[in-house]
């Protein structure tokens, strides 16, 4: 049966869980220490299904301006935190900066220290907090000012007690969230211990998980396939 895409709010999610193990709904997640138990979980459920691949619904674009004789940029998005960068476009070119490694960034700044121009490859070189530094080639840049046009993925929100979370909508169907809460509160429940009404929670779960990503990201067909990079074919 295929997932409906009705959102709900995360209180909608952790009420609808707690329904499910017989208890009464709360206003508030700071009702008591189960509710905030649900809260933490449903955050680890929201971080699972972030890691399936790259969603459609937190892709973002951000500008940065590109400055003469500057090859270092820390990239600080408008929009959340960073997943991960997916490309980086200069100016009008329509083809991206090409990714490389630290490593050969560095091989290229040794052997080719005069060289100027619109760069042509980028790296990421480091961290400050949660936003990357990224390095462009070659450099100096001796264009006039331009920009970049920085295409990634964000992390969702989470939801904290601390803040007004209540009435947050989680991007996915509310049906998916209530599921993979439910399943990792059986798996509480039992104490870590994968009794065989977790296990059906839980690929009910990773079922419907698949169903949402082919329809929201992928929308390939019935049928979901992942590549994980590095394993040969046997």
């Amino acid at each position: 049966m295929p997932v409906a895409q009705v959102r709900l709010t995360a209180l909608d999610i952790v009420n609808r869980v707690r329904l499910r193990q017989g208890l009464l709904g709360v206003a508030s997640f700071d009702a008591d220490s189960h509710t905030n138990l649900l809260l933490n979980l449903l955050n680890e459920v929201i971080e699972e299904i972030t890691d399936v691949g790259e969603w459609p619904q937190l892709f973002r674009e951000q500008l940065v301006t590109a400055i003469s004789s500057v090859d270092q940029y820390l990239f600080t998005p408008t929009s959340g935190n960073i997943k991960n960068i997916h490309e980086i476009g200069w100016a009008n070119r329509s083809y991206p900066l090409q990714w490389i490694s630290v490593e050969e960034m560095r091989q290229l700044r040794r052997g080719s220290r005069a060289s100027t121009g619109a760069p042509i490859f980028a790296a990421i070189v480091g961290m400050s907090g949660s936003d990357p530094f990224f390095r462009v080639h070659p450099v100096p840049i001796t264009a006039d000012v331009t920009t970049m046009s920085v295409a990634y993925y964000k992390m969702p929100r989470l939801t904290v007690t601390a803040d007004s979370t209540a009435a947050y909508i989680p991007v996915w169907p509310g049906s998916l969230l209530i599921q993979g809460l439910y399943a990792k509160a059986l798996l509480d429940e039992n104490d870590g211990v994968k009794t065989p009404e977790y296990a059906g929670a839980y690929q009910e779960f990773q079922r419907m998980l698949a169903e949402v990503y082919n329809r929201l990201g992928a929308d390939t067909g019935p049928n979901y396939l992942k590549l994980s990079p590095g394993r040969g074919w046997r």
